[in-house]
This record gives structure tokens, C-alpha cells and sequence, in this order.
């Protein structure tokens, strides 16, 4: 039987999974290695995103590992023939109905992040998707011509009590080993699946997880919140005075470093007439032991530069 078998794709996902195959031979030499083609690659090769033989060796493996699929140059291929089209085979071939995306932000990484500092560091939250339903796979979908001219597109959004109630358990579970807390997003105000979906998780969860804290949200205020304020879907929300770090206090949550200096500045805001945004960085009124030098008698530090927003 295969330990792990390798589906690369297309982009990028060559690359990645040659550094999975180094990693593996360094780690756990003993692990059996299988590759196949999937994808774009695999409709140049084969005439199909995903074989029949890759498929059944993906059932057989303990694990698969995919790269990526689709890029440009096939998008002129026929729906069913795309690289995508594979993916979504995959998925129902092998039963994977749950996605588990993790969203974590290394305190180094913080600066990095599009959002502020402060909004995204400590960040660990964990998103479970449904992989298998949906707008994806139900039907019917098909495009037809109008009598009038003109044409009509069709996508079906299908869920079953089954699909939901697996998915669910899922979220559960994991909740019961991190904050005890689930948060379930849809669209029941205005669709009869999302109706649907509230209902079998608020039974699922009168039922077998009464222990685990559920609240129901709509998809697009959760996405409107995670840009927001992430950290209330976090395994522990560091939330204390007003929403700030439980650790960190009034006085030094206002605090900063001088990029040029070592020693703490602090920064005031006021409101003028003209620039309500404008400031300025003024230094502390009593030296602090880092304004000191390592030897000699203190002198106090030049005056800091000014810096005014607009």
C-alpha cells in the first residue's frame, strides 16, 4: 500500500511537492512514495484531469497530497476537461467532505499582513468548510438559449440533512479541543438551504454537543468580521480592557519605539482645526535606564524629529 501519494498539478504545485518528496526522504525514509498526474498536466497527457487509475490509487493511498491546479492555459478547455473539474472528482471520488483551513499569524509575520498589527497578531482560528454539496455538485445546471435570444444559466445550490450534519460534527469535535465555541455561517434570511442548514445544526447541536457554545452567523457579516476583528473566532480571544490584549494596559498600549532611538517615545494625538489626523512624537518627560549610556554621567538625548500626519 502507498504511504503517500503525490498529485503535483499545475504552477506551482511541481515545485512544492518536489520539496515534500526532499523532506520526506531526509524525515521518514521508509515512507512508499507514489506520483501521478493531475490537472492540466494530466489532460495534456491523458485527454482528462483525472484519471480513473489515479483516482483508485488515490482511494488505495494513506494520504494524498496535492499542489495546485488550472492556470491560463486551459482556460479554453471544456468545462468538464478542466483542471478544475478534476479537483471537484477528486474530492467526491475519494469522500473528503471537510475542509480544514487553519489561519494562524506568526508574530513575525505580523507586519506583514494587509491588516494592522494589532488586529492579526496571535491569530489562530480554524475554518471548516463543506466540500461535497453545495453550488458545486448539485444540479441541475446547464446553459440554454432563450426564445427571445439571449440565454440562461442554471446552478442548483443542494444540501441534505446528512451533508450538513456531518460537516457539523466536524466543527463540533474540533471545538471541544480548542475554545468549545462554533460559529455556523449561512444565508437563512434569504435561502431555503441556509434555512435548512440553521436548522440541522441547532438540532445537532440540542442533541450531542449542548457542551459546545454555538452561534449562528450570517456568511457575509462572518466575512465582514474576520476582516474585522479576527481574533473573536480565535482559540483563545486575547480580549481585555476594550478589546485589547489581556496582558497589555491603557498606559502601554499607547507606547511605541523611535525608529531611531531605543528608548520609549509616546504618542499624542490631537485634533486641529484642519488636520484632524495630525501629531506629533514628543519624548518622555524622565529618562528612562535605556536613554542612559553604557558610560559617563547622563546628558539628555536630542530632541526627537517631529512628524505631523495629513
Amino acid at each position: 500500500m502507498t504511504d503517500l501519494l503525490l498529485l503535483p498539478g499545475d504552477g506551482i504545485g511541481p515545485e512544492v511537492v518536489a520539496q515534500v518528496r526532499r523532506v520526506a526522504a531526509a524525515l521518514t525514509p521508509d515512507l512508499t512514495l507514489d506520483e501521478r498526474p493531475f490537472g492540466g498536466i494530466s489532460y495534456d497527457q491523458l485527454g482528462t484531469p483525472l484519471a480513473d487509475e489515479t483516482l483508485a490509487a488515490a482511494k488505495a493511498a494513506r494520504a494524498v497530497l496535492m499542489g495546485a491546479v488550472g492556470g491560463p492555459k486551459w482556460a479554453g478547455v471544456p468545462r468538464d476537461k478542466r483542471p478544475e473539474a478534476g479537483l471537484l472528482a477528486l474530492r467526491a471520488g475519494m469522500g473528503v467532505f471537510a475542509n480544514l483551513r487553519p489561519a494562524l499569524c506568526f508574530g513575525p509575520l505580523a507586519n506583514a499582513s494587509t491588516l494592522k498589527r494589532e488586529v492579526v497578531e496571535g491569530l489562530d482560528m480554524m475554518i471548516v468548510r463543506e466540500l461535497t454539496g453545495g453550488i458545486y455538485f448539485g444540479s441541475p445546471r446547464f446553459i440554454e438559449d432563450l426564445p427571445g435570444g439571449g440565454k440562461r444559466a442554471v446552478d442548483t445550490q443542494v444540501y441534505t440533512t446528512a451533508e450538513i450534519e456531518r460537516v457539523a460534527r466536524v466543527a463540533f469535535e474540533l471545538a471541544r479541543g480548542r475554545r468549545n465555541k462554533v460559529h455556523s455561517a449561512e444565508k437563512s434570511n434569504v435561502m431555503d438551504s441556509g434555512l435548512l442548514w440553521r436548522e440541522v445544526v441547532t438540532d445537532l447541536h440540542r442533541r450531542d454537543y449542548a457542551d459546545v457554545q454555538l452561534e449562528h452567523i450570517l456568511a457575509d457579516n462572518a466575512a465582514m468580521q474576520i476582516v474585522k476583528a479576527p481574533k473573536q473566532f480565535c482559540r483563545r480571544p486575547p480580549w481585555g480592557w476594550r478589546g485589547r490584549p489581556a496582558s497589555t494596559s491603557r498606559s502601554t498600549a499607547r507606547r511605541r519605539t523611535s525608529p531611531a532611538r531605543a528608548w520609549p517615545i509616546r504618542w499624542r494625538r490631537s485634533c486641529r482645526s484642519r488636520w484632524p489626523c495630525a501629531g506629533r512624537w514628543t519624548a518622555p518627560r524622565t529618562p528612562t535606564a535605556s536613554m542612559r549610556p553604557s558610560s559617563g554621567p547622563w546628558r539628555p538625548a536630542p530632541a526627537p524629529a517631529t512628524w505631523a500626519g495629513r
